[in-house]
């Protein structure tokens, strides 16, 4: 007799294998961009697993897979985003309470850019994505948090599988978190000194005026 436990694990299983179903598929890429964009408000199996055997098979095509997986990512967090903000009844019957105090608690030490460390917590992406819309943090950070974030992610897998091909699979399933994290870090950094140079830069031409 199977447990509550060992039910859902049978069920997220047997869902990752019909999303894994969709590589052959004439409609893969618009599969691809359906469960990226329902990932990031309910759906529980990321993209990555239709990602990463669809960029396999299609080598020649794996930069495009990611980016069409970074756009459906990057709209479902908008319309999770949106959903969190509308609708508190929607909100709580998604995320749990346990799950929404460690998105708060991120939230409230870094804003926005919670989104973007949220990526390599085990908290689903969607936790996030709601949490900020519930919290209303600031739209245009989090969604500029969200494109760096989640095109990091899938550019890396699908970057990584164009060079190599099946090859570097074992690394990616295995390391894809650190690198990934790695990467955005960096991004971020940029972002931000990019952002200070030119907020300077026009303090320094008000003066001079």
């Amino acid at each position: 007799m199977l447990t509550d436990g060992k039910i859902v694990v049978e069920i997220l299983r047997d869902l990752s294998k019909w999303v894994a179903s969709f590589t052959l598929s004439p409609f893969a890429s618009v599969s691809l961009f359906f469960i990226a964009v329902i990932e990031s408000i309910f759906f529980p199996i990321p993209p990555d697993v239709l990602l990463i055997p669809l960029a396999i098979t299609k080598q020649d095509k794996a930069l495009w897979f990611a980016f069409v997986c970074s756009l459906g990512s990057t709209i479902g967090g908008a319309i999770g985003y949106w959903l969190g903000s509308f609708s508190s009844s929607i909100f709580k019957k998604i995320v749990s309470s346990v799950y929404f105090e460690r998105a708060s608690s991120l939230y409230n030490k870094y804003n926005a850019w919670a989104t973007a460390i949220g990526g390599f917590t085990p908290l689903p992406y969607k936790v996030f994505a709601l949490s900020a819309g519930f919290l209303k943090v600031d739209f245009k950070t989090f969604f500029i948090a969200t494109l760096i974030s989640r095109s990091a992610r899938f550019f890396l897998i699908g970057g990584s599988i164009f060079i190599w091909g099946e090859e570097i699979e074992f690394f990616i399933v295995n390391y894809l978190g650190e690198i990934t994290f790695a990467l955005v870090v960096v991004v971020a950094l940029i972002y931000f000194l990019v952002v200070k140079f030119f907020s300077s830069d026009g303090k320094k031409s008000d003066y001079s005026g």
